[in-house]
This record gives C-alpha cells, structure tokens and sequence, in this order.
C-alpha cells in the first residue's frame, strides 16, 4: 500500500469552505481514526482495534500487524507556523515505528497450489487420452462398417 497522507486539513490555514470543506472534514475522520489504530497497535495491550471505522484503516489493516512489510516517510517542515502538523506527523511516526509486523513469505501456500494444479493437470491428461482413444475406436468401427 501506498498512501500519501501530505497537506494540512486544518481549515483555519486552508480557508476551506463548501465542498471541500466537507472533503477535509472526512479526511480528518480518517486520519483520526489511524491515528487512534496506530495508538492501538503500539501499546500492543488492546484486544479491540477500530480497523473498520474509516475507509483509510480498513485499506490500511494489512499494514498493522500483518503479513506486510510497511515503511513510512514522516515530512516535517521546520517553520514555526507548521509546529503543530510537524509534531502530529512526528507522533504517528513514533506510533508507527513501535508496531511490529510479522511478514513471511507465502511459499507453503505457493508449493501446495502448485502440487494440486499438477495432479489436476495430470488427470485432465489421463481423461483426454482416454476420450481420445475412444474416438479412434469409434472411427475404425465406422470405416469398418461404412
């Protein structure tokens, strides 16, 4: 997955209004609610992780503690007006960097896919020869009889 979660939504800095005001809004949501999985998954101690309750997490969820590798790019800009997105941006950096992902390599999955496709083409193979030689029979017993 890769996702750019650049900008500030913040909608004194943007003047936003109207459609796009109600745009940033959502983004905000998702971009809570990683933030709360984020939290979740780094403490580690959480039964429950709220994976579902944005678009964002859900196409994200892989990426938390699962069989993916997951890598982050954390920009920050070093003016004073921007102080409060650097920051948040920096603290989901840290969230991020304590989840610990287990990813491994699906070869056993592969290998048994691969086996069982072979004895099926191994018994197509077997069924075509036979209906093949029942069809010579048929056409020597025509020519025979014809």
């Amino acid at each position: 997955n890769i996702v750019d979660l650049a900008g500030s939504e913040r909608q004194g800095k943007t003047a936003s209004t109207g459609e796009r005001f109600e745009e940033s809004k959502k983004i905000n949501h998702s971009l809570m609610m990683l933030g709360r999985a984020l939290n979740t998954f780094s403490d580690g101690k959480a039964e429950y992780v709220p994976l579902r309750e944005s678009k964002l997490t859900r196409l994200l969820s892989e990426s938390f503690g699962g069989n993916a590798r997951t890598w982050m790019l954390a920009c920050v800009s070093p003016s004073a007006y921007n102080y409060h997105e650097s920051m948040s941006t920096l603290q989901y950096a840290q969230n991020a960097k304590a989840i610990v992902n287990k990813a491994k390599v699906n070869a056993m999955q592969e290998k048994l896919e691969l086996k069982q496709l072979q004895q099926k083409y191994a018994s197509l193979e077997k069924l075509y020869d036979a209906e093949k030689q029942k069809t010579l029979q048929l056409q020597l017993e025509l020519q025979e009889r014809g």
